[in-house]
């Protein structure tokens, strides 16, 4: 289900094409849906450590690159993880923004509820 005007249609088989054809050797890795609470991202984990990051909007593409910039420079200054980019992917299989692996972080989606 779509949730923003202008949204970019992202499934496991978008992810598995341009994994496949970006990062080759990691093409391999087991490909799943990640339930997220955010709206801007659609989140894809591939195999234990890594995931997959796409911007579902124009509008929000380009912070793809601030993030990229920024993450590793935050890090080192924050008490809590952050997530640790691992490589840039382009454009490409009917995907029209660049987008982006990252280490996986083990946890649980912020909810009001956690104590």
């Amino acid at each position: 289900m779509k949730m923003h005007e202008g949204e970019i249609d992202i499934d496991k088989e978008l992810v598995e094409q341009l994994v496949a054809a970006q990062f080759p050797w990691l093409a391999d890795l087991p490909i799943s849906a990640v339930q997220s609470t955010g709206t801007v991202n659609a989140v894809y984990r591939l195999g234990d450590h890594l995931c997959a990051r796409l911007p579902r909007v124009q509008s929000w593409a380009q912070d793809l690159d601030k993030e990229l910039n920024w993450l590793p420079k935050l890090a080192s200054r924050l008490s809590l993880r952050v997530p640790e980019p691992v490589a840039k992917g382009h454009a490409a299989s009917g995907y029209p923004f660049s987008w982006a692996l990252y280490r996986w972080i083990n946890g649980h989606p912020y909810a009001d509820d956690i104590v």
